[in-house]
C-alpha cells in the first residue's frame, strides 16, 4: 500500500486538498493512495508563490517508482511539482512539492485547480480531488440581482472572481432562505387529499464562507418529526413539526482511518484519554477491510474528537467544560448542557436529534425509511438490499460494512446463493448509510416523552438528563428498528460494536 498524506505550508494563497481518492485507468492497481481531508485557509498577494506538500509512503512490501505529475491547470498560472519522479524502497518515505503561482495581473478571489495524479511503473495512478489555490479574498459590495426574465436565467453584479456563490430562495420575505431545493423534491399522499407545497418566489444571491469536504448542506426549513405510523415505541411519538437551520452533515460516517488521524494528532495536543476506537466488526473481531466506520467509542469520545477534530483543522470548537465556555473540553467525562455548547462555532460537533432525523427522512413527507417508502407498513418497503440489519442476507451481515457500501457495490445472496448486486443507496440528500451499519451518537439528553413538550425550533433535547441519544439502528438491529423515526439511548459512558458516530458543522 502506498499511502499519501499532505500538510500545508503558510503561504500567500489558499491551498485545499480533500476527500477521497478515485482510480485511474486500469484495474488490478499495484498502489493505493489516500490524501488526509482537512482545509486551511491563508492568504496573500499575487505573484508570489504557495507550496503543498504530500508525504508519500511506500507501505506495498517492494520496491516502487512513482511519478507525480500536475494536471488541468488554468492558463496563466505556474504550476509544476518536485521532484517528478520518486524511487521508493519498502517502508521508505519521501516529499513532494506542489508549487503554484499565480499571474502578477490576478484579482483579489482569482483561483486554479489543477489535479494532481500518482502514477506507477505498469501506467496506473490514483489521483487526488483538485487542488485549488485562491489569491487572497477582500471585502465585497453586495451582490445585486441585474435581471430575472423568467425564462430560467438569473442575472447579478458584484460578484468576487473566483468566489463561491450560491442562490437561496424563500416563499415569502419574512420566511427563511434555503439554498437547494430540497422542500419542493417529493408530494405525496392518497387519492384527494388537500396538497400544500411551498413554491421558490424571492430570490438572492450570497457568497458561501466555506464548502467543506465531504459534506452535504441540508436546508432551513420544517419537517414532520416523530413515527407517523405506530410502528414503534411511545418515545416516538407524537408526530411534530420542527424547524432546523441550515446544517452541513457528513455524507459517510467517521471511518476508524479518520478517527484514528484525528487521535493521533489529539493525543499531541491536550487530548489525552481519546478511546482507541475499533476498525468496524466482523463477527468476534475489528474487520481487517479498510474503510469500515469507527466504533467502541463514548459519547464522550466522540464529544472529544469533534473538538479534536475541529482544532487540528484551525476551527472552532464547538465544546467547553462550562457554561461560560472558556476552557475547551479536551479531557474526562464531563455531563455537557447545551449553554456548555458554541451553536455557532464553525467546528465539528455530533447533530441533534432534529437534525440526524431530517437529514435522514432527506426531504421525504410520511415516509419509513431514508428512501421512498410511503404507506402501510414499514415491511413493505424493506428488504436486504435496503440496509445491513439483522436478516438483511448481506455479506457482511454479522457486523459492519465498508461506509457507503450501500452505494451501488452491496451485494446480497438470495435462497440460492446467488450473487445479487444492488444500487446506489444514498438517500434523497445523498447521504449514505442513514439506516442500518452502526448507529449513531447524537447530542442530546435522551427522554421518552420529550416529544410531548418539544419546541418546535431547533430543539436540542431536554436540559437534563444521564443517556445520551443513538440514531440509525445498526448491524444488530432488526429491520423495524432502520425507519427514520427509531430512537435509541445508552450511558454516555458505554462503546458498542454497532454505535459510531456523523458529524455535522454550523
Amino acid at each position: 500500500m502506498l499511502e499519501v498524506m499532505r500538510c500545508l505550508r503558510r503561504s500567500w494563497a489558499c491551498l485545499i486538498i480533500a476527500g477521497a481518492l478515485v482510480n485511474g485507468p486500469g484495474s488490478a492497481l499495484a498502489l493505493e493512495v489516500k490524501v488526509v481531508p482537512s482545509e486551511q485557509r491563508v492568504y496573500g498577494q499575487a505573484g508570489e508563490t504557495s507550496i503543498g506538500v504530500f508525504t508519500v509512503y511506500n507501505y506495498s512490501g517492494r520496491s516502487l517508482v512513482v511519478d507525480p505529475v500536475v494536471v488541468n491547470s488554468w492558463p496563466g498560472w505556474g504550476c509544476m511539482v518536485s521532484p517528478v519522479t520518486l524511487s521508493l524502497g519498502i517502508g521508505e518515505k519521501a516529499d513532494v512539492y506542489v508549487y503554484a503561482t499565480p499571474p502578477t495581473d490576478a484579482h483579489s478571489g482569482d483561483s486554479s485547480s489543477m489535479e494532481i495524479q500518482f502514477w506507477n511503473s505498469a501506467g496506473y495512478y490514483y489521483r487526488s480531488n483538485y487542488l485549488t489555490t485562491l489569491v487572497g479574498l477582500s471585502p465585497s459590495s453586495p451582490t445585486v440581482i441585474t435581471s430575472f426574465p423568467g425564462n430560467g436565467t438569473l442575472a447579478w453584479t458584484n460578484s468576487m472572481s473566483g468566489g463561491a456563490y450560491c442562490v437561496e430562495w424563500s416563499p415569502s420575505l419574512t420566511s427563511y432562505w434555503r439554498r437547494s431545493w430540497q422542500d419542493l423534491q417529493y408530494v405525496e399522499g392518497q387519492t384527494n387529499y388537500a396538497f400544500t407545497a411551498q413554491v421558490p418566489m424571492f430570490y438572492r444571491i450570497v457568497q458561501i464562507p466555506f464548502l467543506p469536504s465531504g459534506m452535504v448542506s441540508v436546508d432551513s426549513g420544517e419537517f414532520q418529526m416523530g413515527d407517523a405510523y405506530a410502528e414503534g415505541e411511545a418515545s416516538q411519538r407524537p408526530v411534530h413539526t420542527v424547524k432546523a437551520d441550515t446544517f452541513w452533515i457528513e455524507r459517510y460516517e467517521v471511518t476508524w482511518d479518520l478517527w484514528s488521524r484525528v487521535r493521533n494528532w489529539g493525543l499531541n495536543n491536550s487530548y489525552t484519554d481519546l478511546a482507541v476506537g475499533v476498525n468496524g466488526w466482523s463477527g468476534s473481531h475489528a474487520s481487517s477491510e479498510r474503510g469500515h466506520p469507527a466504533v467502541q467509542l463514548s459519547w464522550y469520545d466522540a464529544v472529544k474528537w469533534c473538538n479534536a477534530r475541529s482544532e487540528m483543522e484551525a476551527l472552532t470548537p464547538a465544546y467547553y467544560t462550562t457554561e461560560s465556555r472558556t476552557s475547551v473540553y479536551r479531557t474526562g467525562a464531563i455531563q455537557l448542557t447545551d449553554k456548555c455548547v458554541d451553536w455557532n462555532a464553525n467546528g465539528y460537533r455530533l447533530p441533534t436529534e432534529a437534525e440526524r432525523e431530517k437529514a435522514a427522512r432527506g426531504g421525504l413527507v410520511g415516509n419509513h425509511f431514508p428512501w421512498r417508502s410511503f404507506g402501510g407498513s414499514y415491511a413493505n418497503h424493506i428488504e436486504g438490499t435496503k440496509g445491513n440489519y439483522i436478516g438483511s442476507g448481506d455479506l457482511y451481515e454479522a457486523g459492519t460494512t465498508r461506509i457507503g457500501y450501500y452505494n451501488g457495490s452491496q451485494g446480497v445472496t438470495n435462497g440460492l446463493a446467488a450473487y445479487l448486486p444492488g444500487v446506489d443507496m444514498a438517500n434523497p440528500f445523498s447521504i449514505y448509510d442513514m439506516a442500518g451499519n452502526v448507529g449513531e451518537w447524537c447530542w442530546d439528553y435522551f427522554q421518552s416523552d420529550y416529544y410531548g413538550s418539544s419546541p418546535a425550533d431547533n430543539p436540542r433535547g431536554p436540559a437534563t438528563g444521564w443517556d445520551r441519544a443513538i440514531r440509525d439502528g445498526s448491524w444488530k438491529t432488526s429491520a423495524v428498528n432502520l425507519r427514520c423515526s427509531a430512537r435509541f439511548s445508552s450511558d454516555p459512558g458505554n462503546s458498542s460494536t454497532d454505535v459510531g458516530l456523523r458529524c455535522v458543522r454550523h
